[in-house]
């Protein structure tokens, strides 16, 4: 068993990149917010700034990959789209109100899984995306605003992965 600690014991010598790439990644996160509406899409935001988190923190998982990354909001967006698109805008079994609206993000959550294990794109902040875009009606600007939020949060990314390690 490992000795309680509250401080980061990889913390002495490298304080000054854990505050760069907190810097980054705030930077990074009010970029994406100015793209979105955080309040209308909190679901969708909590998704991408849980993938600055993991992005940031821990660079080398599996999970903050490029092809995980991408990926993985791709199955995300599609997954929530689809379902949105059939059971919300097309109600194709009729008018459910809010339950339909909770089985489409439930369904989504099942769905995505599938979608990034199959594709080896798995990325659990994608939920948020998949769970935001299901449980609303089906609209192009925010798929296309999702969209180019992921491309902006992965080329940072890309920019500062000589710098950023794991914390």
């Amino acid at each position: 068993m490992l000795p309680f600690h509250i401080v980061n014991a990889n913390l002495k010598g490298h304080w000054i990149r854990y505050i760069v790439q907190s810097i980054v990644a705030m930077v990074t996160m009010l970029i994406i917010l100015l793209f979105v509406d955080s309040v209308a899409n909190a679901a969708l935001i909590a998704g991408l700034g849980s993938t600055v988190v993991t992005a940031f923190l821990h660079p080398t998982a599996p999970s903050a990959r490029l092809r995980a990354i991408i990926g993985g909001h791709f199955c995300g967006l599609v997954t929530g789209s689809v379902l949105a698109f059939l059971l919300i805008n097309l109600a194709i079994f009729g008018e459910l109100g809010q339950y339909l609206s909770l089985l489409s993000m439930a369904v989504s959550v099942g769905f995505v899984i599938l979608l990034m294990g199959l594709t080896d794109t798995e990325h659990p902040p994608a939920a948020g995306i998949a769970i935001g875009m299901a449980g609303r009606s089906w609209e192009i600007q925010t798929f296309l605003i999702i969209i180019i939020a992921v491309l902006i949060l992965a080329l940072i990314r890309v920019m500062f992965s000589k710098y950023i390690k794991d914390v």
